[in-house]
């Protein structure tokens, strides 16, 4: 079944939200979360393609975690 029109309004409103909290924690933090969901990317994987040490990348998942948990405790 198609979702309809209005669900899917309301899912861009939503991802858009995500991702404006997703930026505030910090540049490199949607770009990480996208390779590491989007394109199953491991952290060290990451890290090579970004430049940065696998820590790095582990501290900006955890950046957005943070700003995701802020985010639904706002809701």
């Amino acid at each position: 079944r198609d979702p309809s029109q209005e669900s899917q309004v309301q899912w861009r409103q939503d991802l858009k939200i995500v991702a404006t909290a997703l930026k505030t924690a910090g540049p490199a933090v949607p770009q990480v979360v996208a390779m590491s969901c989007l394109s199953d990317a491991t952290y060290p994987e990451i890290a090579q393609r970004l430049g940065v040490t696998p820590r790095t990348v582990e501290r900006y998942m955890q950046r957005a975690r943070h700003a995701c948990a802020e985010l639904a405790a706002e809701l």
